[in-house]
């Protein structure tokens, strides 16, 4: 029995110590680019992130930056810039073959800037779609869903700004933003919760379902 309970903690004290020096020996790095590329797709639009770390424990990895293009009709360089981007994602698919199973997504002190333009299209009314192409690689006037299911999306304390970009409408800005998506999901209806404070005075708090989204202009959701 004694000799039971020694190989077992023997394999217990090494199963520790591979979890505690793993992180060490994986450059995470190398997997920017497909995660890059994996949310880029599912946005319709360019995504850049940070130095990327990894925790085992937690089943997350964290980028300190995170960038989204704007759409170019709307000139601007960012859609969306935080602090950081936390990805929980399914760890053992994801170090083996590569493969991005996505739990939960944070979104953390983001600044997103919403603006419509004087023909009414505001610049997130394409973020999501995806242009379908003819079997002769042509683009066709369709698109295709939004490609995401994810249990949780959260966005914390970040800052909304709604603007017009002709006109002498004066911005609503939204502060300490904190919103929670559940089983999102593109096609489906998801429950919300959306708690901000207005500058300059009163606060917003709504909870309801909302979806599915828009295919082919986000802002009719």
């Amino acid at each position: 029995m004694r000799r039971i309970v020694k190989w077992v903690g023997i394999a217990l004290a090494a199963l520790l110590v591979v979890m505690v020096s793993l992180p060490l020996l994986i450059n995470v790095e190398q997997f920017k680019p497909m995660l890059e590329g994996e949310l880029s797709t599912a946005l319709n639009r360019e995504v850049k992130l940070g130095k990327l770390k990894l925790s085992l424990y937690a089943g997350e990895v964290n980028a300190d930056d995170l960038w989204v293009a704007e759409d170019q009709a709307f000139g601007k360089p960012a859609f969306v810039q935080a602090k950081s981007l936390n990805v929980g994602a399914e760890i053992w698919p994801f170090l083996m073959s590569r493969k991005l199973i996505v739990t939960h997504l944070t979104i953390d002190q983001p600044e997103i800037a919403l603006v419509q333009a004087p023909s009414g299209d505001w610049n997130f009314s394409s973020l999501g779609g995806k242009t379908k192409r003819s079997p002769q690689g042509v683009p066709s006037s369709g698109t295709a869903r939004l490609d995401l299911s994810v249990k949780l999306v959260k966005i914390t304390n970040g800052r909304l700004t709604l603007g017009r970009t002709l006109g002498h409408w004066k911005p609503l800005v939204l502060e300490q933003v904190n919103l929670e998506l559940r089983e999102f999901s593109a096609t489906t209806a998801f429950p919300f919760t959306l708690a901000t404070k207005v500058a300059g005075g009163g606060t917003i708090q709504l909870n309801g379902k909302a979806g599915p989204i828009n295919p082919t202009d986000s802002a009719m959701t």
